[in-house]
């Protein structure tokens, strides 16, 4: 009996990890050129540092010639790192703090709104800008310490329940009236007490009194 002969059929392509250069982007991919010739890949999902044009990098390549970037070896005469995600990205820590740190400064943008939620912010700078068009604040207590407040603006509305200041010296100057309205008005004067103007009108329903030790009128 003749033994017969058993080929097993398989495919030669296998998958492969290979190294090359970075020599074009466009909207088709990434364009590589290594030893094994000319190819375009796509980034694979776990490669987060978008590619640039001349970096060396590693990428694997299929059966069917499908060409996936999986890390960026050496960038030359460059340093700068863009890490590009495809869609929501979240970071988390369960124990332990999460720390930014940048030696030249940190910059954070976005086209729709940056969202901060904590149980306590804690802010220190030695100068800082604040520019928002329109600005909402809420808050049960606020406790400032400034050695020195200027404020302009167009308009000024302030509505309270109480006011109390405490001033060593207050100083105003209007331009235009100053006119106060309220149910009872209480002046008390420890000395001087001196009202100048060119003309003064005192009105009274009722009655006016005056009462001083000596009253000089004329």
């Amino acid at each position: 009996m003749q033994t017969q002969k058993i080929t097993a059929i398989h495919s030669e392509l296998q998958s492969q990890v290979l190294s090359g250069t970075i020599e074009g982007i466009d909207v088709v991919g990434y364009k590589i050129v290594c030893e094994a010739g000319h190819f375009v890949a796509s980034r694979a999902f776990s490669c987060v540092v978008e590619p640039q044009l001349a970096d060396t990098i590693l990428f694997s390549l299929g059966p069917a010639r499908q060409c996936h970037i999986l890390s960026i070896i050496e960038r030359p005469g460059c340093t700068d790192t863009h890490l590009k995600f495809p869609g929501n990205v979240s970071i988390t820590t369960q124990q332990g703090e999460l720390s930014l740190n940048g030696s030249q400064g940190v910059n954070m943008s976005s086209q729709y709104s940056i969202n901060m939620v904590s149980e306590e912010v804690n802010l220190l700078a030695k100068k800082g800008m604040v520019n928002i068009q329109n600005m909402k604040a809420a808050g049960s207590t606020l406790v400032s310490t400034i050695n020195n407040i200027q404020t302009y603006a167009h308009t000024l509305e302030t509505v309270a329940e109480h006011w109390l200041q405490k001033l060593k010296n207050s100083f105003r100057q209007i331009d235009g009236v100053d006119q106060v309205k309220s149910q009872d008005a209480i002046h008390t004067v420890q000395n001087l007490y001196s009202m100048r103007s060119k003309q003064a009108a005192i009105l009274a329903e009722k009655d006016i009194k005056i009462d001083a030790e000596r009253i000089h009128m004329g």
